[in-house]
């Protein structure tokens, strides 16, 4: 990440959502990515809902160039990752959500039976 975009917080609010749209098969929903100053480094943030309870499940995801992916507040069920950096998006949310980490699998396996059809044709 040594690009002046990806420091600057429309560059990394721009990565963040690209990242968060890549994930969407294993999260709820998830706020649009905002700029905000952390330290007085330019960072992003953006409020995950998660896919293991009926929406009162939430991580607030911050991403910065320097730091990686790290988690800023959370609800009780996910209080003890708040403060933990994480070199992937996709890290973080098989920490914070038994039920990302599954479809996860489900998508990955899905990808390879696909690729495996088209291959035997």
């Amino acid at each position: 990440m040594c690009s002046s975009l990806l420091t600057s917080g429309e560059g990394l609010c721009a990565e963040l959502r690209a990242e968060l749209h890549a994930h969407v098969y294993g999260i709820k929903a998830y706020s649009p990515p905002t700029a905000i100053d952390r330290d007085g480094r330019q960072c992003a943030s953006s409020t995950v809902s998660l896919l293991d309870a009926d929406g009162s499940h939430e991580v607030a995801v911050v991403l910065g160039s320097d730091t990686g992916y790290s988690v800023a507040a959370a609800s009780p069920a996910q209080g003890s990752l708040v403060g933990s950096s994480f070199e992937s998006l996709t890290a973080l949310l098989r920490a914070a959500s038994p039920a990302f980490a599954s479809a996860m699998h489900r998508s990955l396996s899905a990808r390879l039976l696909a690729l495996g059809a088209k291959s035997g044709d």
